[in-house]
């Protein structure tokens, strides 16, 4: 089932994009996204969202997503496990309106997969720091842009390398943990009388 929802023409990019189907994460921007970057280079990309089956604007989703690109354009819902996808994709596209910390975006990082998104949305640009990839919200024309930019396979290979070594130095569990439970150790002592 992977590799026929993937199948990306020989000159295109596979653009995965995940999430609930929510205002928040913006799938409707996914499918204005996926429509702008066909108008500029034709339908030899494939856009796929996973999630959000569940959500009440999925079904919306799919109908527009069919309606208007059925063989380029895909919804397909849940998935038991997203890393494959996400390390199938060339980008992962996060057109979020509103989210503090993607996890999909750091499992996409450390997938070895680039990462495009929206800036003052939440904490893209603080994850990856010097290897944030994107436009300021709500400028779409912008983050077509910035994927655009990722049709290099070069380019491609240098964010995500980028990326992934952010997300390794600063946000793994060994990186991190002892920080958070040094904070949780003063924050109880703190509230001890």
């Amino acid at each position: 089932m992977l590799s026929a929802l993937l199948d990306a023409p020989s000159d295109g990019m596979l653009v995965i994009g995940a999430g609930i189907a929510t205002w928040r994460k913006a799938p409707d921007l996914f499918i204005e996204a996926a429509i702008r970057s066909f108008a500029d280079s034709g339908p030899r990309d494939r856009f796929v969202w996973i999630g959000g089956e569940h959500d009440d604007l999925f079904p919306r989703l799919l109908a527009e997503a069919q309606r208007c690109c059925p063989e380029s354009l895909r919804f397909i819902g849940n998935v038991d496990d997203v890393v494959p996808w996400l390390a199938a994709a060339d980008v992962l596209l996060h057109p979020a309106r509103l989210d503090a910390f993607p996890l999909v975006c750091l499992h996409s990082a450390l997938a070895g997969t680039p990462v495009v998104g929206f800036s003052g949305t939440g904490g893209l640009p603080e994850m990856f720091g010097g290897s944030f990839v994107g436009a300021p919200y709500p400028d779409l024309s912008g983050l077509v842009r910035s994927l655009e930019t990722m049709r290099d396979p070069a380019t491609r290979a240098a964010v995500a390398q980028a990326q992934c070594e952010q997300v390794r130095a600063v946000h793994t569990t060994d990186m991190a943990a002892h920080l958070v439970l040094a904070h949780l150790q003063r924050a109880a002592q703190a509230s001890t009388p």
